[in-house]
């Protein structure tokens, strides 16, 4: 069996209707292989490869496969056949369906399942092939989310279920401020960032995206600084990171548009800005596509 070629995932797009519906319709366009990024992060152990693990073969991937190659003795050819692959320490030959990762596993699975987690809303921290603590975690939330049995080991099961298209909410959500987008949903460097950068000026007005209940209301260790988390209907939930101040409490409602804090820079922050992620049921969706003015 000829090892599979690398293929690029492209999303489709549709139209957002009123209310908040889930359908797997996909990830943004540019999700990338899970080959492709484990690939690329066994470049970057290598010392080949200083991009972002995205999984989209590129010029700067090529180039670090041919570096590779005329490092290993291969024939030069920037594209990573099954010698290639095989020397970097991936399958050359392999079912996909019969993988299984578990705890205290390394290499080129366990970054394709990082991978494939974080686009499906359950990021681990870095992409490095280490099946650690918080890949466990993150596997044991994916496959509750999934309604497979949860015991942190990713079976034939959880990849088939990792291979469906990331589901894609049809809801409109409102602009928390005016601003242009940041850093976007999706891989940034070898790690995963699961919401959207709004960089605004500090004590910008920042207002609840949709109608709800405040859920959380604090400074938050995790990074985000000072954190308000709005619970919204039908599973829903959104949070907003890094304000300078609160303007709610822990259990107010709020309607849409409502100013729930003032835009700053607290936590692990390089400047003003809104962190906001939107979140289904758990799992951490891109906000972008369904924001409105």
């Amino acid at each position: 069996m000829r090892p599979r070629p690398f293929r690029l995932l492209l999303a489709g797009v549709l139209a957002a209707v009123l209310g908040l519906v889930a359908a797997p319709v996909g990830s943004a366009a540019t999700m990338g292989n899970s080959h492709a990024a484990a690939m690329q992060a066994a470049l970057a152990q290598r010392g080949h490869y200083v991009g972002t693990i995205d999984g989209l073969v590129g010029p700067m991937t090529r180039v670090a496969i041919q570096a590779f190659q005329a490092e290993v003795g291969l024939r030069v050819t920037g594209k990573a056949g099954a010698r290639t692959v095989e020397a970097l320490g991936g399958p050359a030959r392999g079912v996909q369906g019969r993988t299984v990762v578990q705890q205290g596993d390394v290499g080129w699975h366990v970054v394709r399942l990082q991978f494939l987690l974080a686009w499906h809303g359950f990021p681990s921290g870095k992409l490095d092939g280490v099946f650690g603590e918080r890949a466990q975690e993150a596997a044991e939330r994916f496959q509750r989310w999934a309604g497979l049995p949860v015991d942190g080991v990713a079976g034939p099961a959880t990849f088939r279920a990792l291979r469906k298209p990331p589901v894609r909410l049809k809801a409109r959500l409102s602009t928390p401020v005016a601003a242009v987008v940041g850093d976007v949903f999706g891989p940034r460097g070898d790690r995963f960032h699961a919401g959207l950068d709004l960089p605004v000026e500090q004590g910008t007005s920042v207002g609840a995206v949709k109608a709800g209940r405040v859920a959380y209301a604090a400074f938050h260790e995790g990074g985000f600084g000072n954190l308000v988390v709005i619970q919204h209907r039908h599973g829903l939930r959104t949070r907003y990171g890094h304000l300078s101040e609160f303007s709610v409490q822990v259990g107010e409602a709020v309607r849409r548009g409502q100013t729930v804090g003032l835009a700053g820079s607290t936590g692990r922050s390089t400047g003003p800005h809104v962190h906001l992620e939107v979140l289904f049921r758990g799992a951490m969706v891109d906000p972008l596509p369904l924001l409105t003015r």
